[in-house]
């Protein structure tokens, strides 16, 4: 025989509420069937404090097929926000429905975020500068460090920095956090990251807010831009508490903060002493057998007949070329190899003289060992275009075959221009005599390397990111379009049936189609769902008149 247990009904006092001011009760909807419970003790109208349930549609949807018949069913999601809400209940029927009211005499609170740490000393927000410009320097990548502190200390002196293994791009940081796990005193905090953003602006991208999203603390940006205060370094500092942001002044957090608006009168005296190095000619560095395009008189580098000695030698064994044209000799560079001098001036190569593509002394071209013809002449026409040169020109690789251990030189090519814009590239076949030639005209590059976004516009308005005037929820920078390509590496943006790859938008900013998709990975992390295919936009890149045409969407 079983034992009934007799259920006792609830009252009032068992459960949770408050009354409001409008006599009505809210109760707190923590039991099942709460609306049962309240109405069965009398109440026909009154509010529940509550996880409001709302069912949003997907993008996505399901197909079913019943005896071969396919269906579609749309899909939901359910989303849950805590809010109150009013009970009607009657004859007729019972209501829920959600309300913005003021229900009860509740002392106001504003959202608001307030930083309480002690300030950044300053030798530690300079210090970050030299490392973040001298990893620039050297790679010409973003790089990150973690801020630690001490809660033991109650004063600046709490403040420490870690910096972990990374991997880094141009436009992103991919950092080891368990590399600093032996180096991060027992003692300290992890409270926050500073990164750089080399030769842009200072601001929080939308990559940058999903990276900081579950990382509650201080987040830095030092950015700093050519054209901007003279190259000063910005800072763009936000708090990030409880999944929401917090834009913080630099006064605020650095320790006797300034910003330089003019540089140092001696510093602007020495950079007047500094000048780029043009081309040299014939007499100086073997490089051309004319006299080039003239560039402005104060740029033109005297001849020099003596060799120097010292750093800047110059080599007396230069190969003798003779052409009755204008010729380019350039040094291949094995860039695995370490302190590998300059083959014109014995000058000591560096990784940056790589990068850059030329030696900083004699101002001869660099290409990399391995580099195809297409890329050495590429290279040659933008050092050319750098220099103010527009002159037919022939190429002469200098380089050195392992095979027999001596220097060779080979007549790759001849760089001609077409016209102001039109560059045509023409090279001789190792195999036979047949000439190739190459249209590289300025109009035929298509836009893959995103050069034709400005990196100090947005990308969702076209707004100078500086002047703070994007009204979009949330600001699209140039450095989400590097994202949005990465997260599509391997898959195909642009259908390629179609006349995409001709338009003169391509990958740019006034391809409506593929900003909205850059967009909306920036702010959904969405993936295109099918390729962009050719609109009523398209422009031959080869019938539109002016590049200068092509305005951020924002202006079209």
């Amino acid at each position: 025989m079983t034992d009934t247990v007799e259920v006792q009904p609830l009252k009032l006092e068992d459960l949770n509420y408050f009354w409001t001011t409008s006599g009505l009760p809210c109760f707190y909807a923590n039991r099942d069937n709460i609306e049962d419970i309240v109405e069965s003790l009398g109440f026909n109208i009154y509010y529940l404090i509550c996880n409001i349930a709302e069912d949003k549609k997907v993008t996505t949807s399901t197909t079913t097929y019943t005896n071969g018949v396919a269906t579609t069913s749309p899909q939901y999601t359910t989303e849950l926000t805590t809010g109150i809400v009013k009970v009607v209940n009657n004859i007729v029927g019972r209501s829920v429905s959600a309300v913005s009211d003021d229900i009860s005499e509740l002392t106001p609170i504003r959202e608001s975020g307030a930083y309480h740490m002690p300030a950044i000393p300053r030798i530690i927000v300079d210090k970050l500068d030299e490392f973040f410009r001298l990893v620039d320097a050297q790679h010409g990548t973003e790089s990150i460090v973690l801020l630690t502190f001490d809660p033991s200390k109650d004063d600046s002196s709490g403040w420490g920095v870690l910096v972990p293994d990374q991997t880094n791009t141009a436009v992103h940081c991919n950092y080891n956090p368990d590399s600093i796990v032996e180096e991060k005193p027992d003692n300290v905090l992890i409270v926050g990251s500073v990164h750089s953003h080399p030769g842009m602006a200072a601001y929080a991208s939308g990559t940058d807010h999903s990276d900081q999203a579950d990382f509650d603390g201080l987040h830095i940006t030092y950015g700093w831009q050519k054209t901007v205060n003279n190259g000063a370094t910005q800072y763009h500092i936000e708090m990030q508490m409880s999944g929401t942001s917090w834009t913080l002044k630099p006064e605020d957090v650095f320790e006797t903060f300034s910003i330089k608006k003019e540089p140092d009168p001696d510093v602007v005296e020495w950079s007047g002493k500094v000048k780029k190095a043009l081309p040299p000619l014939q007499s100086q560095a073997g490089v051309y057998t004319t006299s080039p395009a003239t560039p402005p008189a104060p740029y033109r580098p005297a001849p020099q007949t003596t060799p120097t000695t010292g750093l800047g030698t110059h080599k007396q064994s230069k190969p003798d070329i003779k052409t009755n044209g204008n010729y380019i000799l350039v040094a291949e560079i094995d860039p695995a190899v370490e302190s590998l001098p300059c083959p014109n001036c014995d000058h000591i190569t560096t990784a940056y003289d790589m990068q850059v593509g030329y030696c900083k002394v004699c101002d001869i071209p660099f290409v990399s060992a391995g580099d195809t013809i297409d890329e050495i002449m590429i290279q040659i026409k933008w050092y050319l275009n750098c220099r103010y040169i527009s002159e037919d020109t022939i190429v002469y690789l200098w380089s050195k075959d392992p095979s027999i251990k001596e220097e060779i030189v080979m007549n790759v090519g001849t760089v001609k221009f077409l016209n102001d814009t039109d560059t045509e590239f023409i090279y001789t076949s190792k195999e036979s005599d047949n000439k190739t030639v190459l249209d590289y005209s300025e109009d035929s590059f298509y836009d893959s390397d995103l050069e034709s976004f400005d990196p100090d516009l947005t990308v969702c308005c076209g707004t100078n990111i500086l002047n703070g005037n994007c009204t979009c929820e949330l600001p699209v920078l140039y450095e989400d379009t590097v994202d949005f390509e990465d997260a599509h590496d391997g898959k195909d943006i642009y259908d390629w049936t179609s006349k995409c790859l001709e338009c003169k938008f391509y990958s740019g900013p006034g391809c409506r189609d593929y900003v909205d998709a850059v967009i909306d990975y920036a702010t959904n992390r969405n993936l295109l769902k099918t390729t962009i295919k050719e609109c009523d936009s398209f422009q031959n890149y080869r019938d539109f008149d002016s590049y200068a045409e092509t305005t951020y969407r924002g202006y079209l």
